[in-house]
């Protein structure tokens, strides 16, 4: 993804590249926006996974208490987001209609205004590494699709013991591409919440991995009409998340801010019980 350091959230562009970003500052708290019809939920390009454990009672309590902070987070967070793009409609610089191609750069800008998030305004986190890769391969117009679930399920889950959840949503996410032009850049963003238990501090820690990646399909050429050439980037790093900061700084965030996060967040989150 791109690197930058932005300081003016209202200036971060709404194109679908995420380069040349600056400026940066978030709107009021106190900010509303209605419920429109511009939430795109439909879409799998930005979503929460959370791996809960099973776990004895004496850990319940500790437990329960990290999965209010990591849903409070997520919330505060997806207001935001959402706060953005409603702005960027507002002032046409996002389209308003339910066109596939409208949604997708919705959503792109989405995903943009949660990189800035992690990167610049979340003083509660901390980005421990940043693991790029990029490739290219050339197959069959017929094999489009199951390359590329084939690639982001080895990509994400080489282990056998894949959720089986999780391998049917990447298969809706290779599909989606059947909806999509082909010379459209965009991007997918997933996060995904281990809930671990540190037996040296006898408490409860998060483990945040994030995946970023896009998938663009260039267009035959006339040479080879029947092949089509993908090209995967992918960017994935680790978040470190602060439970005593995040608690501290809860009380100050807006209760509307986060109800209305929490009802976006229900629609991007599966919860998966995690294996022991």
């Amino acid at each position: 993804m791109a690197s930058y350091s932005p300081k003016d959230l209202q200036n971060l562009p709404a194109s679908d590249s995420l380069e040349s970003i600056s400026g940066l500052t978030i709107r009021g708290q106190g900010d509303t926006v209605e419920e429109p019809d511009t939430y795109d939920f439909e879409l799998v390009d930005l979503l929460c996974v959370n791996y809960i454990p099973l776990v004895q009672d004496s850990l319940q309590e500790d437990l329960r208490a990290m999965r209010k902070e990591l849903e409070a987070w997520q919330a505060w967070e997806s207001a935001k987001y959402e706060e953005q793009v409603q702005d960027k409609i507002e002032r046409h610089l996002l389209p308003a209609d339910n066109s596939v191609a409208s949604k997708m750069k919705r959503m792109a800008y989405r995903i943009k205004v949660v990189d800035y998030l992690r990167r610049s305004s979340s003083s509660w986190l901390s980005r421990l590494n940043n693991d790029v890769k990029k490739y290219s391969e050339t197959v069959q117009n017929s094999e489009v699709l199951s390359k590329i679930h084939q690639n982001l399920q080895e990509h994400y889950f080489p282990e056998v013991s894949v959720f089986k959840q999780f391998r049917a949503m990447l298969k809706s996410v290779s599909q989606a591409f059947t909806l999509r032009e082909q010379h459209i850049r965009q991007p997918f963003l997933f996060t995904h919440m281990y809930h671990k238990y540190d037996n040296h501090l006898d408490v409860f820690t998060p483990e945040i991995k994030v995946g970023w990646f896009h998938i663009h399909l260039e267009d035959p050429t006339d040479d080879s009409p029947d092949l089509v050439t993908i090209n995967f980037e992918f960017s994935d790093y680790t978040l470190q998340f602060n439970r005593a900061l995040w608690r501290s700084l809860l009380p100050e965030i807006d209760e509307h801010l986060l109800k209305k996060g929490k009802r976006l967040l229900s629609e991007r989150v599966m919860n998966l019980v995690a294996e022991t």
